[in-house]
C-alpha cells in the first residue's frame, strides 16, 4: 500500500498546484465582464470574416 499512498500524495500535491493556477488566472483579468465582452466581439467579429477572401497586392 506503500506505492498508491505515495501516488496519491503527488497526485494531490499537482491538484493543489492547478487549483492554485487557476485561481492566479482569474485574478490576474482585469474585469471579468469586459473581457467576457471582448471575446464575444472577436468570436462575432470572426463569424463575420468565415468565406471572406481579400485579395493581396502584387508586389512588383
Amino acid at each position: 500500500m506503500g506505492l498508491i499512498d505515495e501516488i496519491r500524495k503527488r497526485r494531490d500535491s499537482w491538484m493543489g498546484r492547478l487549483e492554485e493556477h487557476r485561481q492566479d488566472d482569474g485574478e490576474n483579468e482585469d474585469n471579468p465582464v469586459t473581457h467576457g465582452e471582448k471575446e464575444e466581439e472577436e468570436i462575432l467579429q470572426k463569424r463575420r470574416m468565415v468565406g471572406v477572401f481579400t485579395r493581396k497586392e502584387k508586389m512588383e
